[in-house]
């Protein structure tokens, strides 16, 4: 058995301004993975994608910029949970993704996004 995961991004599920382009270079990432887990349909092999959230970090505080917002906590407002995700939250995803857990999943989309997507 094994495991191929893929992290994508809550901007290839729903329209954000000025994210024409890299919307569309997370969506062409999600349908590639879920295309790949129906090739690797009986080898054992999952396939499946994460498509995070705004999460707290560099690229995030970016992306205030962009917007010409104060910080990146601003974004916190447009998720359900009200907050931003941590890095280590999007990680155990991913980690459960990789364990025996997950085994009978593949082709998924799992939004960590705290709602963003909701």
């Amino acid at each position: 058995t094994g495991r191929f995961v893929a992290v994508s991004s809550a901007a290839a599920l729903r329209a954000m301004p000025k994210l024409a382009a890299y919307s569309a270079a997370k969506a062409a990432a999600l349908a590639y993975v879920r295309a790949l887990a129906a090739d690797l349909a009986g080898s054992g092999v999952t396939a499946n994608v994460v498509c995070p959230g705004s999460t707290r970090g560099p690229m995030l505080e970016a992306s205030a910029a962009v917007y010409h917002l104060p910080s990146q906590d601003t974004f916190a407002g447009q998720a359900l949970l009200r907050r931003l995700l941590e890095p280590d939250e999007v990680a155990a995803a991913i980690a459960w993704l990789c364990s025996p857990d997950a085994g009978a999943l593949t082709g998924a989309v799992i939004p960590v996004d705290g709602g963003l997507s909701a």
